[in-house]
């Protein structure tokens, strides 16, 4: 039985383990995330140094170790979330900010990055939509691990795209639908370089290009969470942008967002 396949198992366990306490209250499901996540901050090394480089690029300055821990915390709590998306969406406190959310079209690309939670974009479009949001994501192995990640979306209205099916990418697309892509960690393939604080990184932002050569609208959005109240927002990439000031504007969204809500952005792994 190779590694990733025992590793494949504990995470399954793990994420079984979250379903099972999301009929328990927010508030203990969170203690549990807590204590999970303070373990891998003491376990975890070399996460724990890419985190704290992470910081001392996003803060300009030294991260405490407080700093460092409330990023595990904070990635915790998402997974908490993850399997009561929708109570939490029509429960919560939330707020819109911008004029637009939601999107005006039914067809459109979405573009977030890994801060807040958001998951939570398949409960908030659906109204509007009327049907599931595609979202591209990675095609983890073993294959169970990710049966259960495509299962547990369907739960909250989104439909998983494999980030190597180019094919159907398209296809999404070209069928009308809207499609959501997580652009601040590349996967595999060819991605674009751009400049994220100070450093040059490469992000999965090629499918801008044919959305902008196809006129699909592009938005930009994240959902951050502050006194317990999730918060939207939502930008749309004006239609005479080219390709690549368009990047530039993502990368900005991006820096700024995480600049603001540092403790929210669940990278774990060096920037």
């Amino acid at each position: 039985m190779n590694r990733y396949y025992v590793s494949g198992i504990v995470k399954l366990g793990l994420l079984k383990l979250l379903v099972i306490t999301s009929r328990l209250p927010i508030s203990l499901c969170y203690f549990v995330t807590d204590l999970i996540a303070i373990l891998a901050f003491l376990v975890l090394y070399q996460k724990r140094i890419s985190v704290r480089n992470n910081l001392i690029r996003i803060l300009n300055k030294k991260p405490t170790l407080y700093d460092n821990l409330k990023v595990f915390i904070e990635y915790g709590r998402y997974w908490a979330e993850l399997p009561r998306i929708d109570e939490i969406w029509r429960n919560s406190s939330k707020k819109i900010c911008g004029p637009d959310f939601p999107p005006a079209e039914k067809r459109f690309l979405g573009i977030t990055f890994h801060i807040g939670n958001f998951e939570i974009f398949g409960s908030a479009l659906y109204p509007f939509l009327k049907s599931d949001f595609f979202v591209v994501a990675e095609n983890l192995k073993p294959k169970f691990l990710a049966d259960h990640f495509s299962l547990c979306r369907k739960q909250h209205h989104i439909q998983t795209v494999f980030h190597n099916d180019l094919r159907r990418i398209i296809k999404v697309l070209k069928e009308g639908n809207s499609l959501g892509v997580v652009c601040d960690r590349m996967i595999g393939g060819n991605g674009v370089k751009v400049r994220l604080f100070g450093k040059s990184v490469c992000m999965p932002l090629n499918i801008v290009k044919f959305a902008l050569q196809n006129e699909i609208p592009v938005y930009v959005a994240y959902c951050v969470k502050e006194s317990n109240e999730y918060k939207i927002h939502c930008q749309k990439i004006n239609v005479n942008t080219d390709y690549e000031d368009a990047v530039k504007q993502i990368a900005l969204v991006i820096e700024n967002t995480v600049r603001n809500y540092p403790y929210q952005w669940h990278v774990l792994s060096a920037i």
